[in-house]
């Protein structure tokens, strides 16, 4: 009788530990599964010149300013921007304005040196120019104005010409 209750004795051990063995036999299994897989993924073959047979995939985001990166964007920011100021025969509108100024400059020049003509003559000189109204007021004005003061305005029209052309 002793065999037969040491052994229904084992076997009620076993029976109620079953469940023990199995979690245990389970936690194992998969601790020994995921070790593998572990070990094995962490080492990807690449050769340099060749594609990666994989994705992968860095751990954190990382953001830095690229310098050549800037450079093509601007370049490509360059090349995206329509000439505004370009004729279609290739002439520059900005270096023609500042030619008009020039001349109408030295009209104006010749205009205040004669000698010949009085003020009113001289007045309608100056609103005989084409694309330029002059008011009596301005003419006047721009005729009575120092040698100094007159070549101030001259550049700082053609300064403000030049700055809007550009």
């Amino acid at each position: 009788m002793k065999s037969a209750t040491g052994q229904s004795r084992w076997q009620e051990m076993i029976q109620s530990s079953m469940l023990w063995i199995f979690a245990i036999t389970l936690t194992l299994g998969l601790t020994l599964i995921f070790s593998l897989n572990l070990l094995s993924s962490a080492s990807v073959t690449v050769k340099e010149g060749e594609p990666a047979p994989e994705d992968i995939f860095a751990p954190r985001a990382i953001t830095f300013n690229s310098d050549l990166r800037l450079k093509q964007a601007q370049e490509e920011a360059r090349a995206n921007v329509p000439e505004q100021y370009r004729q279609p025969e290739g002439e520059d509108i900005g270096r023609q304005q500042l030619q008009q100024v020039a001349a109408i400059f030295a009209f104006m020049d010749t205009v205040r040196a004669d000698t010949q003509a009085d003020e009113e003559t001289k007045l309608a000189y100056l609103q005989s120019i084409d694309g330029l109204t002059i008011e009596d007021q301005m003419g006047q004005d721009l005729l009575s104005l120092t040698s100094a003061e007159y070549d101030q305005v001259k550049s700082e029209v053609s300064r403000i010409v030049g700055d809007l052309m550009r």
